[in-house]
């Protein structure tokens, strides 16, 4: 996804998280599903996962685009390290970050997990390559933006892996692009 939130901790899309456990949290029956700490898209039920894309697009100014690369899961196909390389690289590739016109603009990429997974999943991904890209390793629990990218993939995988449309359509009316490789 990409913001132009500056990813600090009381940013906007951080608050997005608190709005949404602060709305919905209030209905008895959304109550009992907010768990304490991290929301996670396989974890929550659709008032959830709609209150969540719907903060999203209250705050759309500050999405420049959502690209995302799908790649699924076969037997004797690509697995572990390989596939999450292909899938970073095909998302980087739908949104622009790789051609020429994108190094002019400085990007940051936030990486869920630990330290290790820049390394096994962009080590193509090089400083001489590409300068103006700055990578981190981080812990979805401890940034909420995290949490909110985990929707944007539920949503994608929803649509195109599912054929579940409506999570999709909530982001798509809302004027926010999704480009999917």
């Amino acid at each position: 996804m990409c913001i132009r939130d500056s990813l600090e901790a009381e940013g906007p899309l951080s608050r997005l998280i608190k709005r949404v456990r602060q709305k919905e949290g209030r209905k008895k029956s959304v109550k009992r599903h907010l768990p304490p700490g991290e929301i996670k898209w396989n974890l929550s039920p659709p008032e959830i996962r709609e209150a969540v894309l719907r903060e999203l697009v209250h705050e759309s100014a500050l999405v420049t685009g959502i690209s995302a690369g799908v790649v699924f899961k076969t037997p004797g196909g690509l697995w572990g390290p390989e596939l999450y390389r292909v899938a970073a690289m095909n998302a980087l590739e739908a949104g622009g970050v790789l051609e020429p016109a994108a190094m002019r603009k400085k990007i940051r990429l936030t990486i869920d997990g630990p330290p290790s997974n820049l390394t096994a999943f962009f080590s193509w991904l090089t400083p001489e390559r590409f300068p103006n890209v700055t990578m981190r390793a981080a812990d979805s629990q401890a940034v909420s933006e995290l949490q909110v990218t985990d929707f944007i993939a539920g949503t994608i995988a929803a649509a195109f892996v599912h054929g579940e449309a409506r999570y999709l359509r909530i982001l798509e009316e809302g004027g926010i692009p999704v480009l999917v490789k």
